[in-house]
């Protein structure tokens, strides 16, 4: 079954918040941002700005209301300073950080207004733009989390056969969803209506609340659909539509806010970048025997995202049966914006970091990757980095069943031949594991299911937010099964604070699961409702039945909230396996590279949705692309500012870029005994396979490279660009033939 919205998008029929009718007398708010990090605003002067024909004020942080706080991420629980100011006061920390809110009658007006707000500033130094500059300067956050320790590394490494060290470098990625950050405050007799592209209603609702100084209940959130978000969308970029909402306070007029994508990339946090300095043990064969790890991560300004790192070090095993580890944890601070959460924010860093290591050891032990993968492979009753028992582990069958499908052995073979024969046109082949643990606290979500008496149709209230994941399709398929009912008498209204609050955020892959069993709850309250008047009347269709339960005063109304509780045995509540076959192939004199074909077995267990999920797989494996392949944030090192703040210069994946040949199969005959209705999440693990698509292209690489006498390896970096693969290739001038051509003068006649 296709999502049900998607004939309507494809259209352009849906209704996103900036495409909601206008108020009466709305007007439009634009963003004054800084320009140079690590500095000081020694004056502004709005007088130009004022004086535009069109404006109305301009908001700055002197028009908080008194008791209101100039703060997001309020009383989150989290163990790091969240000292994040909505707008600046003096110092200003990172460019992009949100200075004044001009106020106008067109968003034209406002924008343009915005560009003429004159800000003086005084730079303290250069700003800090790197993880290699931080440790330079000693910038670094405090660790709210201990290292992670398993087993005798220390012991076992000073023992190993081999010892191979190295290190791994990845940047950050813009989330480059389709629908920009918008929102629309409307002020209403006992309070303010927020509409927001948020991902985390809960959390704008108390920010707001607490940013004009009133209770909670005097704000209410709706967030009719969002856009893709890829957490984008979340905790961290609460400010934007609370600088709107400060807007509609003051004026008391409905305010309108649609942030372009300069401003959107200047202002908002990216997927933090990470550098992992590694010491490896092994035997000569591969066997990894023991791993230590110095994990830094760029937080930005503030480590609102300090979560995430530490479960990275709870991921880093990934597929791979290591029993020895020590992980040391770094936070450092940067001058940009806070980092945010990007689509598998712990699990795909730790793929990239655990796979950069593997076939690091595969280089030095002179075997290809894929071998040394299968010797350190989980299997099924192992224990992990965590110290799970990986009960219900499918990693070995999804490994075999995609090695015989893709036909990998003969095909490396022909991959060998093709590079003898062909010099500047390399190919390369590799496998990647995956072994996504799931997270379900402090994750809660509210389901809401009204049935009408005059006709049985069904309205469905939740807490989750359709980002494009299909959310809304699986809770109205859940409730259609349950109730044994058509889908086509179901309507799903948007999320609300009203309906359902407290529910923290839609994330974490775990949202559709989630709202699926709060809407299965509530149609098994409604059938044991509804159950003595079905007996007492039987053969009533669903129409009759429901105008009987009126008839009887049957509430038919439901309410249940459900909770993501772990599992009490285990970190996590279950494991997501997968495994994917990425070739490559690389033009070497340009860099240019394709995928000539990608193979994905992917474990969903009983899938809510195959159409849907194999979707999830797709945009998820293409997302990972970009992170690794094609997305370069460059920054001026003056200033701090965003320069490819635009996709002129920034380049996420497009048409060209997904595989020529695309293959993916759902493992069959495995249902999750602890899932909802037996499925397996399917957001974010995937994107983790993506990783293939650079060490696939680093083996063409090396393939020319090990031709022409260059064996020495070359650390891991990711985004690998064109420029970058080119630049590794170790051409040398005796491989190049220059050939003279004779220009012939033609005489006029």
């Amino acid at each position: 079954m296709v999502k049900l919205a998607s004939l309507a998008q494809a259209c352009g029929e849906v209704i996103y918040v900036d495409d909601m009718p206008m108020y009466r007398d709305e007007v439009y708010a634009g963003l004054v941002l800084s320009t140079v990090a690590n500095s000081t605003i020694t004056n502004i002067v709005f007088s130009q700005a004022l004086v535009t024909e069109g404006v109305i004020d301009i908001v700055t942080v002197e028009d908080i209301p008194k008791g209101g706080i100039n703060q997001y991420l309020p009383s989150l629980g989290v163990p790091v300073d969240l000292d994040l100011q909505i707008l600046c006061t003096d110092t200003v920390h990172y460019a992009g950080q949100i200075i004044a809110v001009v106020i106008a009658e067109s968003r034209s007006i406002a924008d343009a207004a915005s560009e003429i707000v004159k800000v003086s500033y005084k730079q303290h130094s250069k700003p800090i733009l790197s993880i290699k500059d931080a440790i330079k300067h000693n910038s670094f956050e405090k660790v709210p989390f201990p290292e992670r320790v398993r087993g005798r590394p220390n012991e076992i490494m000073s023992a190993a056969p081999v010892i191979t060290c190295g290190e791994c470098e990845w940047g950050t990625q813009y989330h480059f969803y389709l629908e920009n950050q918008a929102a629309l405050c409307v002020p209403v007799e006992d309070g303010l209506d927020v509409y927001s592209t948020t991902q985390c209603p809960d959390i704008l609702q108390r920010t707001i609340a607490k940013t004009i100084a009133q209770p909670t209940n005097y704000v209410h959130v709706t967030v009719p659909r969002v856009g893709g978000s890829f957490g984008g969308k979340g905790f961290s970029v609460a400010n934007i539509a609370t600088c709107c909402a400060l807007a509609a306070y003051k004026t008391k007029r409905p305010v309108r806010m649609h942030v372009k994508m300069e401003d959107a990339m200047a202002a908002c946090g990216k997927r933090f970048p990470i550098l992992a300095k590694y010491k490896v043990g092994h035997e000569k064969n591969g066997r990894i025997l023991a791993v230590i790890v110095d994990l830094y991560c760029d937080m930005g300004w503030k480590a609102s995202a300090a979560f995430f790192p530490f479960e990275i070090m709870t991921k880093l095993d990934q597929g791979y049966n290591i029993e020895n580890w020590l992980i040391r944890p770094h936070l450092v601070r940067t001058h940009k914006p806070p980092q945010n959460a990007c689509r598998s924010p712990a699990c795909f860093p730790a793929g990239f970091i655990i796979e950069s290591i593997v076939e690091h050891v595969a280089s030095i032990v002179k075997q290809h990757p894929i071998l040394v993968k299968e010797l350190n492979l989980y299997q099924e009753g192992q224990v992990d980095i965590n110290g799970d028992i990986l009960n219900y582990c499918t990693l070995p069958t999804l490994w075999k069943q995609l090695k015989q499908m893709a036909d990998v052995n003969n095909r490396l073979e022909e991959i060998k031949q093709y590079n003898k024969l062909n010099t500047w046109k390399k190919r390369g082949l590799t496998m990647t594991p995956v072994k996504y643990g799931l997270n379900g606290f402090p994750f809660r979500f509210t389901c809401d299911i009204s049935i009408y008496g005059s006709d049985g149709t069904i309205n469905i209230s939740q807490g989750g937010v359709e980002m494009g994941q299909g959310l809304y399709t699986k809770v109205v398929q859940a409730v259609a099964a349950t109730l044994n009912v058509p889908i086509s008498i179901i309507k799903i209204r948007p999320c609300s604070t009203l309906i359902a609050p407290n529910n923290l955020s839609t994330g974490n892959s775990v949202g559709s699961e989630l709202c699926v069993q709060a809407a299965i709850e509530c149609c098994e309250i409604l059938k044991k409702r509804m159950l003595p008047v079905q007996e007492a009347n039987c053969n009533l269709n669903w129409v009759a039945l429901c105008d009987k339960c009126y008839m009887s005063c049957v509430d038919l109304t439901a309410k249940y909230t459900q909770f993501g509780i772990n599992s009490k045995d285990s970190y996590y509540k279950y494991f997501t396996y997968a495994a994917g076959v990425t070739e490559v192939e690389v033009d070497i004199l340009t860099g240019e590279n394709h995928l000539r074909r990608v193979d994905i077995l992917f474990d969903c267990g009983e899938s809510l949705n195959p159409t849907i999920d194999i979707g999830q797989i797709e945009g998820a494996y293409v997302m990972g692309l970009g992170a690794m392949l094609t997305e370069d944030t460059i920054y001026n090192p003056e200033t701090g500012q965003v320069l490819n703040n635009g996709t002129w210069d920034y380049k996420p994946p497009t048409s060209k870029d997904i595989p020529i040949d695309w293959r993916i199969h759902l493992l069959s005959d495995a249902p999750n005994p602890v899932g909802i209705k037996g499925s397996k999440a399917a957001g974010e693990p995937p994107i983790v396979l993506s990783t293939g698509s650079l060490f696939a292209i680093k083996q063409a690489v090396n393939s020319f490279n090990d031709e022409n006498n260059s064996m020495e390896f070359s650390p891991t970096v990711a985004p690998l660009t064109v420029e970058k693969v080119q630049q590794s290739c170790a051409i040398i001038s005796s491989n190049l033939t220059l050939y003279k051509t004779q220009l012939h003068n033609t005489a006029r006649l």
